[in-house]
């Protein structure tokens, strides 16, 4: 990250009280991110907001955002990521009854994994190691508060960033496309003890 760029963790306490304009900032950009190709998603920013705040609310949800600020006091949303654990029913819920169940079978601590639900870095912004600070702090959290050992997500295939990312941060290709979203992918990322 350049050196007016920040990274913080907001605490699972504080996630259902992030002030609005951080939430609307981080709504305004998944729209801009995930409006366009290949995703294509139409997407209504006050609904988005609505879908942050329920996220930040969930049980086990840790999130953490980039700003810049710019010697103004003003700070600019760089991009952010939220994630949190979820059940085998919970990920049948958000996948549409996507066949993961493995994923819960041999070592998935208390039956859950660590869904990635959502992150996005501002274009102007990429290519600086945001992204990837931001997935490998959540993973990071994933493990050390909560011993999940199996972090998912899902993404679109010919988003090339995307991949390089998850394949840079050693996240494997599950080859299952997700029932909710068909031009989705699976991807796992098995955990090594800390």
């Amino acid at each position: 990250m350049q050196a007016m760029e920040r990274l913080f963790r907001v605490a699972s306490s504080e996630l259902p009280f992030l002030p609005y304009d951080l939430i609307l900032a981080w709504a305004t950009l998944y729209r801009e991110v995930f409006g366009k190709p290949p995703w294509n998603d139409d997407l209504d920013v006050p609904r988005l907001v609505h879908g942050i705040h329920r996220d930040l609310e969930r049980p086990r949800a840790e999130a953490f955002i980039a700003l810049a600020g710019h010697g103004t006091g003003e700070e600019e949303f760089l991009g952010g990521v939220l994630g949190y654990a979820v059940s085998r029913r919970d990920l049948d819920e958000i996948s549409n009854h996507t066949p993961l169940g493995f994923l819960f079978e041999n070592g998935s601590e208390g039956g859950e994994v660590f869904f990635v639900d959502t992150l996005c870095v501002d274009e102007n912004h990429r290519r600086k190691g945001i992204g990837e600070e931001l997935l490998r702090s959540l993973i990071e959290a994933a493990r050390a508060k909560y011993g999940l050992k199996s972090v998912i997500l899902r993404t679109h295939p010919e988003a090339t960033e995307a991949v390089r990312l998850f394949r840079r941060v050693e996240f494997q290709e599950l080859g299952i496309n997700d029932r909710q979203h068909a031009d989705r992918t699976w991807w796992r990322l098995a955990i090594q003890e800390g």
